[in-house]
């Protein structure tokens, strides 16, 4: 999705003044002060953004920098906002690529590169659970994924949920394939050695200790078959059907929930970062030139099957 960049910057002093001792927000949706000051102006048109919300008859809250607002249908949401689920099931459309749903008590915030020529962006789980489906591939220069506790699943273009659960997270699969790995901090490289791959119609429950090297090789075994009873939950059955393409459309109408420039804050912003090398560490990779050999080629095994915690 293409951004386009705004015509006017958010003056410093602004941005000062709106994080300077500001902790209130309503539905208990609250962005942290310091944050709130360090904040960083983020392009955006105003009438665009990274996705729009269709409440499906639920409610929810959204918070911009200092400010709180009740969402309404075909409002656009961008970096650094944070949406906090009060009731229902509300969903944020990724026009012509997808919709993630949000269950009440879900609280997400969106970290997004608005410079990107496609869609680019993480979805912070603080609470709840989050049900995400794709109806395109994403190209080299796209990402999406949803992080929570230190653990990070990634998708190129998929159906996926992510639940959390304590300390840990639940991540299962409706569509295609899933990465699950432990999320870099600064300075880290990513491993890519140390992540869990799930597929369709399998569920995987973790925490980020668990992805570490010398557990991962455990952690792979747990992953595991899910029950056709559990196939058929809600958010399932959300991500194995397609969306409708007008469900997915541009609204001609859209809402506008802020008068100010959408804002990511420095925590997010380095988090944006991180992305954005894992991405260009990805892209330089390039495989083999030569052709593959028998001694390339592992013996075929057969893994017991292993099934994880009860949910």
């Amino acid at each position: 999705m293409k951004k386009i960049l705004t015509s006017f910057v958010v003056p410093v002093m602004v941005l000062a003044v709106f994080g300077a001792g500001c902790s209130r927000t309503k539905g208990s949706a609250t962005l942290p002060t310091s944050d709130a000051r360090r904040a960083t102006s983020v392009p955006s048109n105003g009438s665009s953004g990274v996705a729009f919300i269709l409440l499906n008859g639920g409610s929810a809250n959204v918070v911009r920098a200092n400010e709180s607002a009740k969402a309404a249908d075909n409002a656009w949401v961008d970096a650094g906002d944070r949406v906090v689920v009060t009731g229902g099931t509300v969903s944020l459309i990724y026009p012509r690529s997808g919709e993630s749903r949000l269950d009440s008590g879900t609280d997400v915030t969106i970290v997004s590169d608005a410079s990107s020529s496609g869609l680019f962006a993480e979805l912070r789980l603080a609470a709840g659970r989050v049900w995400t489906r794709f109806e395109r591939v994403f190209g080299s220069d796209e990402h999406f994924s949803v992080a929570a506790n230190g653990v990070v699943a990634t998708v190129r273009g998929t159906a996926f949920g992510v639940m959390v659960q304590g300390q840990s997270v639940d991540v299962r699969v409706a569509d295609h394939k899933v990465e699950v790995s432990k999320e870099t901090g600064v300075g880290e490289s990513r491993d890519a050695a140390a992540a869990v791959a799930v597929n369709v119609g399998q569920d995987v429950f973790v925490s980020a200790g668990s992805l570490s090297p010398g557990n991962i090789d455990a952690t792979r075994k747990l992953v595991r078959t899910l029950s056709e009873n559990e196939k058929k939950d809600a958010g399932y059955e959300f991500g194995s059907t397609k969306i409708a393409p007008e469900r997915l459309q541009q609204p001609a109408a859209s809402v506008t929930l802020f008068s100010s420039a959408p804002t990511l804050p420095s925590n997010l912003d380095q988090r944006l970062q991180e992305l954005k090398q894992e991405e260009s560490t990805k892209a330089g990779f390039a495989a083999p030139s030569r052709g593959v050999t028998s001694g390339d080629i592992a013996p075929k095994t057969v893994e017991p099957g292993v099934t994880g915690p009860g949910r």
